[in-house]
């Protein structure tokens, strides 16, 4: 299950399940932030600028030992979310992982990073219900 607020957004995502032929995938155009109808989930993956205020949803929907993980592009969101869900006595805090992306050079036996310096970075965090 999927949730959105953008209509466009739903309106690809709903496009792209169709192409992909996937049965088992639902598109929401409902924020998070006014709660999450599924309960007992075992995942809950957060997309969101402001995840800390989606806590007490994911506490509801989430069964003890489901996992939450938060995706951010800058670390200023990722520290926002760990302060708040450190607080939070049915959250176990486990680890913040940067992904970062960058090209390589593969010519002949020259293997190295391309010296463009355009790359990306973003943040996983992983939490336990408890």
């Amino acid at each position: 299950v999927s949730y959105d607020v953008n209509p466009e957004n739903v309106i690809v995502a709903k496009e792209n399940i169709k192409k992909l032929g996937l049965k088992n995938v639902k598109v929401k155009e409902k924020s998070v932030f006014d709660g999450i109808a599924e309960k007992d989930v075992d995942l809950i993956v957060f997309d969101l600028p402001t995840p800390w205020k989606a806590i007490e949803a994911a506490k509801k929907a989430l069964k003890v030992g489901g996992h939450l993980v938060i995706y951010n592009p800058q670390i200023t969101q990722t520290t926002e979310f760990v302060n708040e869900i450190t607080k939070d006595e049915h959250f176990l805090y486990e680890r913040t992982v940067e992904l970062m992306e960058r090209n390589w050079k593969i010519d002949g036996r020259v293997s190295r990073p391309s010296s463009d310096a355009i790359g990306h970075t973003a943040f996983l965090t992983f939490c336990r219900r408890v």
